[in-house]
């Protein structure tokens, strides 16, 4: 998923003429589901570690995914989605890292919580 800023400038950023910020990409992973979130210039900023697809307490009512460094050596934050009783209601808590403290960052951290409950 790609992630852009809004705005009116006309350029090549598609119809809105924003800012592109960067991309989220899907790896292949055995049996966990693995994310590389990546800035403009393509570098890789957290690792998002979702889990295990065949987990014996793996829950149908709640996921969660671990934020992770570059480097996957330490857990910076989460993405926690929660479905209610009747699978009805959805909540999705998004705990950024201390060190996302640019707006692009966490835009594209939220853009990958948006990305994760579908």
């Amino acid at each position: 998923m790609r992630v852009w800023s809004p705005g009116g400038g006309g350029g090549a950023g598609g119809a809105g003429g924003g800012e592109y910020v960067g991309r989220v990409q899907q790896q292949w992973a055995w049996m966990v589901p693995l994310f590389l979130v990546r800035d403009a210039a393509d570098d890789v900023l957290f690792v998002l570690e979702g889990p295990a697809a065949l987990c014996a307490g793996a829950s149908l009512k709640r996921a969660q995914f671990k934020i992770l460094s570059a480097d996957s050596l330490r857990e910076e934050g989460q993405i926690e989605h929660r479905w209610s009783r009747e699978l009805i209601n959805h909540t999705t808590t998004l705990q950024l890292p201390r060190r996302a403290v640019q707006p692009r960052h966490k835009a594209l951290l939220l853009a990958a919580a948006f990305l994760l409950v579908s």
